[in-house]
C-alpha cells in the first residue's frame, strides 16, 4: 500500500515537474517572441568617417572614394531572422558584407580596419550598376543567406568561417565605392528612399536635409 502511494506521488511530482517546465519554456518563447518583434534595426553609430548616415541611422552614404566605408546592423543577427536591405546607386558600385563576433561597441575602426576588409566577401549581383532589395537571413555555423530582388530573384550563399555560433554574430557592411544608399530595414519598404533625398547631390551629401 505504502509503495502503491509513493509512486502515485512520485508520478504526481513528475507531471508538475513537466509541466512547469512546459510553462517556462512556453513564457520563454513567447518572450523571445515579442523582444525580437521590438527589435528596432538600423546602423551602429560606428562607423567608418567616409561614410554618412542619415534618416535615424537608417540609411548610410558613401561620402568618397577615399577609403572603403564600413559600417555595421547596430544589433546582433538572430538565427533565422530576416533582415531587408535596399540599396540604390548611380553608378557601378560595389557592396560588400561579412559577419563578426567583435561587438561594434569595442571596435577601433583605424587598428581593426585591415581585419575587417580581410573578413567580408563580396556579393555579386546581376548588374553593379543597378539598384536591388535583398533579404538577409543568418543560418547556421556562419552561412548568411541573400534573396535578392533584382530582375529576377535569386538566392546567394556567402559562407563565413571561424564563426563562434553562441557567441553575437554582428553584420558589416563595406561599400567600396561612392554614389550609393544603403538603406535597412525589418520589413521590405516599397518606397525605400523618401522623396526629400536629394539624390542628384549624391556626390556633394553635405548640401543633403534630413
Amino acid at each position: 500500500m505504502l509503495t502503491s502511494l509513493k509512486s502515485v506521488m512520485e508520478n504526481r511530482l513528475t507531471k508538475r515537474t513537466t509541466l512547469t517546465f512546459i510553462l517556462v519554456l512556453e513564457h520563454q518563447f513567447l518572450t523571445d517572441m515579442a523582444d525580437r518583434k521590438q527589435r528596432e534595426v538600423r546602423f551602429h553609430h560606428v562607423f567608418d568617417s567616409s561614410i554618412m548616415m542619415i534618416e535615424g541611422c537608417t540609411v548610410a552614404v558613401k561620402q568618397n572614394e577615399s577609403r572603403y566605408g564600413i559600417f555595421f546592423m547596430n544589433l546582433p543577427m538572430v538565427v533565422g531572422e530576416e533582415i531587408f536591405i535596399h540599396r540604390k546607386v548611380f553608378r557601378y558600385c560595389g557592396i560588400k558584407f561579412g559577419l563578426t563576433n567583435k561587438d561594434p561597441n569595442h571596435i577601433r575602426l583605424q587598428d581593426e580596419r585591415e581585419n575587417i576588409l580581410r573578413e567580408v566577401k563580396e556579393l555579386i549581383c546581376p548588374s553593379m550598376k543597378d539598384s536591388f532589395n535583398a533579404c538577409i537571413s543568418l543560418g547556421k555555423n556562419g552561412l548568411l543567406e541573400f534573396i535578392v530582388r533584382f530582375c529576377d530573384c535569386y538566392d546567394h550563399i556567402l559562407s563565413f568561417a571561424n564563426l563562434a555560433t553562441n557567441d553575437p554574430i554582428w553584420l558589416v557592411f563595406v561599400l567600396p565605392d561612392e554614389g550609393q544608399f544603403v538603406q535597412i530595414s525589418k520589413q521590405i519598404i516599397n518606397t525605400p528612399f523618401k522623396d526629400h533625398l536629394p539624390i542628384h547631390n549624391v556626390c556633394n551629401p553635405h548640401l543633403w536635409v534630413s
